[in-house]
């Protein structure tokens, strides 16, 4: 019976662009680790919540540190995301003007995502936890901006690739539609998933 392998993204990444250089691979896979240690954070919290202090309310009422890792991990992750993405654009299209535009909104989200974090830390238990006028800026400009990047990322994308496929070979037109598709559906997402936490915020602070 031959052995279960189980890939990851790490190992899909690896198979799909093996020749990528060595500074790509390492962001990617940083990216890949940064992931993994918000999973477990996240899983942590809940067992320590709901697992391990099931009928104790003090042990409810903590704040968990899934609420101060979250913030950090995802404004590591977006800015060096984010800023791949410009960098990208810029190679594809030598403009400076737009990647700098990009880098400049990527950072304002982040730094909002770290204060959003600060804010959380300084909170002893979630019984006290309401969203006061500060933390409600903070998560509104990290989610505002960071939907405003993924989508102005997908836009330039969208257009460099369209640009660079039109007079190219038959088979590199469909690589570059795949491509394309590929960018808008994953910037929709991001953009989605990023203006979807700022409502639910805001219906249920």
């Amino acid at each position: 019976m031959a052995d279960l392998e189980i890939d990851g993204p790490a190992d899909f990444y690896y198979q799909a662009f093996p020749g990528d250089r060595l500074w790509v691979k390492s962001l990617v896979y940083t990216i890949c680790a940064l992931e993994l240690a918000m999973t477990m954070t996240i899983i942590h919290s809940g067992f320590a919540q709901f697992g391990y202090g099931f009928a104790n309310p003090s042990s409810i009422s903590k704040v968990p540190i899934a609420w101060v890792m979250v913030p950090i991990v995802g404004a590591l992750v977006g800015f060096a995301a984010q800023s791949f993405y410009a960098y990208r654009i810029h190679v594809l299209s030598g403009a400076i003007l737009i990647p700098g535009i990009i880098i400049a909104i990527s950072l304002t989200s982040s730094g909002s995502a770290l204060t959003y974090s600060a804010f959380n830390s300084q909170m002893d238990t979630i019984l006290v936890l309401q969203p006061s006028d500060r933390t409600f800026v903070a998560l509104v400009v990290w989610c505002g901006a960071s939907a405003l990047c993924d989508i102005l990322i997908a836009i330039c994308m969208t257009y460099c690739l369209t640009k660079s496929g039109a007079t190219g070979l038959r088979q590199t037109r469909a690589m570059v539609s795949r491509l394309t598709r590929l960018i808008i559906e994953t910037g929709i997402l991001t953009a989605l998933v990023a203006t979807t936490t700022l409502a639910l915020f805001i219906a249920f602070p």
